[in-house]
């Protein structure tokens, strides 16, 4: 199971974020080999490890600024499961942290209280590495109505701590009438040290829920964390259940999922241009009718790229894309010069570039999200099926067996 820093990640044929799970299937996909490019040159390339070396019967990926991380999950029934934090260093995956060990509360049993939810997100930048963990509920200990628990792996630069809802003060308690109940984890993205952690959720009251929606959780520079939630009965311009976020190297944020049926049917946005305040933005369709879902979503200094799978009846999957330079305004953009029937496999923004990688395992480069050029890479299998990482100006293209990458 995989899962790039923004959310991006899915396979063509699946646009659930890969390691990630949509509100529908909380199964994530494992995929092909590791690889890492420079975006800008890609032309030499040195094998590394790929993550079946760490034993793990599901394996996250993301990234930390340069750092490409991994988190190994062994999910054995009946069990409590193992949670461990790697990092690639020369080539091999070295284990930093093992989350039960720092008391992670995974509970053996039959349902199994305390099991991982299936819900796993990893994002950072330069100063600090977040792990957003969700887990079942645990009887006694949880707040009333919660669906999952929110727990926090962090990294400062000091090594690996972990943050439970005790220490966040993000528990979900009633405050007042109603509270926010945290569903999915739709991803982590981070900029000068302050990090935000995007959820589905519902508003919650005693024997009564609301409708899905949209909520993050912001962790300051000081370590001091604080909330945003809103429902289509809040803004009244239709619910949306997000699935990836993006942070541009200005600050500004965009996140980006399905929205509800109806007139506000499509892919809806919301936005931020300081991850304080945030703003419901267009709902965007397909001209054909098709259902349409995130596939991931990246950001340049020229502005946001949201790659969407269409899904029309009666024909093949492909591929749509929306650029916006500011957030708000929104047009459709080129795809690249890729063979027929090919879709993209997944998008990464590395320095000023967009990259992508399309199911046959072609890697493409644009500057402005509508002009591409093919980009060098590995062919074969081991290209094919990967989930793109950025890591600051180099890509990781991160799957199973074994991988390859760019000198730095």
């Amino acid at each position: 199971m995989l899962l790039s820093a923004c959310g991006g990640g899915s396979s063509a044929d699946d646009p659930t974020p890969t390691g990630a799970s949509s509100p529908q299937d909380s199964t994530a996909t494992t995929v092909g080999a590791t690889i890492t490019t420079q975006a800008a040159a890609g032309e030499r390339w040195a094998e590394i490890d790929g993550w079946e070396t760490t034993g793990a019967t599901n394996f996250y990926a993301g990234s930390a600024g340069e750092r490409l991380l991994g988190v190994a999950v062994d999910d054995t029934p009946q069990a409590a499961s193992a949670v461990r934090i790697f990092e690639q260093t020369d080539g091999s995956w070295v284990e930093s942290a093992d989350l039960v060990e720092l008391g992670l509360p995974l509970v053996a049993g039959n349902p199994p209280p305390g099991l991982l939810a299936g819900e796993l997100a990893i994002g950072g930048d330069a100063s600090v590495a977040v792990v957003a963990i969700l887990i079942r509920p645990l009887p006694g200990v949880s707040a009333d109505g919660a669906l999952v628990d929110l727990w926090l792996a962090i990294d400062d630069g000091s090594g690996w701590t972990l943050a439970g809802p005790a220490e966040t003060g993000i528990d979900q308690r009633v405050q007042g009438a109603k509270a926010f109940r945290f569903s999915s984890v739709a991803g982590v993205a981070a900029a000068n040290g302050t990090v935000h952690v995007v959820f589905e959720g519902q508003w919650w009251e005693p024997y009564r829920t609301g409708g899905a929606d949209f909520a993050v959780a912001t962790r300051s520079s000081d370590g001091s964390w604080t909330t945003f939630a809103a429902t289509e009965q809040d803004t009244g311009v239709g619910r949306m259940e997000p699935w990836s976020v993006a942070v541009s190297p200005g600050g500004a944020l965009m996140a980006a999922g399905r929205g509800s049926l109806g007139q506000d049917s499509g892919i809806r946005l919301w936005g931020s241009a300081d991850g304080v305040s945030w703003q419901p933005g267009p709902v965007l369709n397909d001209a054909s009718g098709a259902f349409v879902t995130v596939a991931a979503l990246a950001a340049t200094e020229s502005g946001f790229l949201l790659a969407v799978t269409a899904d029309l009846v009666g024909a093949s999957r492909y591929t749509l894309l929306w650029h916006s330079a500011d957030g708000i305004s929104w047009q459709p953009a080129a795809l690249p010069p890729w063979a027929e029937g090919e879709r993209l496999a997944d998008l990464a923004a590395v320095g000023e570039q967009f990259v992508a990688i399309d199911s046959a395992g072609s890697l493409w480069t644009s500057t402005d999200g509508t002009s591409w050029e093919a980009l060098s890479g590995p062919t074969g299998a081991g290209a094919r099926g990967g989930v793109l990482v950025a890591l600051g100006d180099r890509l990781a293209l991160v799957g199973e067996t074994a991988g390859h990458i760019t000198p730095g």
